[in-house]
């Protein structure tokens, strides 16, 4: 994002879809479903860094 954000001089947007599916389909299973979204949240927090 940050090569491309230089290279273009214009600010980049990331378009996540279906970002809750990961916990969605494994709503039974908590253990899981949790595990996902610890996941999820990790990565959305280095998104936020950009």
């Amino acid at each position: 994002m940050t090569k491309i954000s230089k290279k273009t001089q214009k600010k980049v947007v990331v378009l996540i879809d279906e970002y809750d599916k990961p916990i969605v389909e494994h709503i039974d299973d908590i253990e899981k479903a949790t595990k996902n979204r610890e996941i999820m949240r990790y990565l959305f927090w280095i998104y936020c860094l950009y």
